[in-house]
């Protein structure tokens, strides 16, 4: 039995490897990214189309009719149908997510989290995106987001790794230092 991470990867590398034959990146990634915004966004139409105890045809009957509402054709129909087919179709968001950062990497991509207390003015945005490009050296796709409990400064997440420059962390980290030194 495969697991979800092998599994995706096998299901993206083919769309991959399909968008490289017909140079078809950036209009896969489109709908790749519409069919699982509204799957995350409708959470119970992804569950009936992967559950097992609803009769096939009736999945399938599901599985169009969103198709047909999000007016998805082309690859990425094809890999939700094919997925349902297989009884895998509760790992499209595995694939998506592992298709984005395949295609991200083959593309010199990298999307870049920005989290701040209030709202970024246009031109520290795009201070801010002209640095990140020049420090990784690759195209950067910012996207910005406000949290007010950060009370000050930002959390730039790219990848993996956070740079969390808040006061709420400065904050956080210098009372443990306090409390750590009360304690001795």
């Amino acid at each position: 039995i495969m697991s979800q991470s092998q599994i995706a990867r096998r299901y993206a590398q083919a769309m991959l490897e399909l968008c490289d034959e017909h140079k078809a990146h950036e209009a896969v990634r489109t709908d790749f990214d519409k069919l699982c915004a509204t799957l995350a966004k409708e959470p119970t139409i992804g569950t009936c189309i992967a559950d097992p105890s609803v009769a096939e045809s009736k999945r399938a009957e599901v599985l169009e009719s969103l198709l047909d509402k999000l007016k998805l054709k082309g690859h990425v129909a094809n890999l939700a149908r094919l997925m349902l087919d297989k009884g895998r179709f509760d790992a499209i968001a595995a694939v998506h997510e592992r298709f984005q950062s395949m295609i991200d990497s083959r593309t010199g991509r990298i999307v870049a989290s920005v989290t701040s207390a209030t709202a970024m003015k246009k031109p520290a945005k795009q201070q801010l995106h002209k640095t990140l490009e020049g420090v990784l050296n690759k195209k950067v796709d910012m996207q910005v987001s406000v949290d007010e409990s950060l009370i000050g400064g930002l959390v730039v997440t790219i990848g993996n790794t956070a740079y969390d420059a808040s006061i709420r962390n400065h904050f956080g980290r210098l009372r443990e230092r306090l409390m750590s030194g009360y304690r001795q």
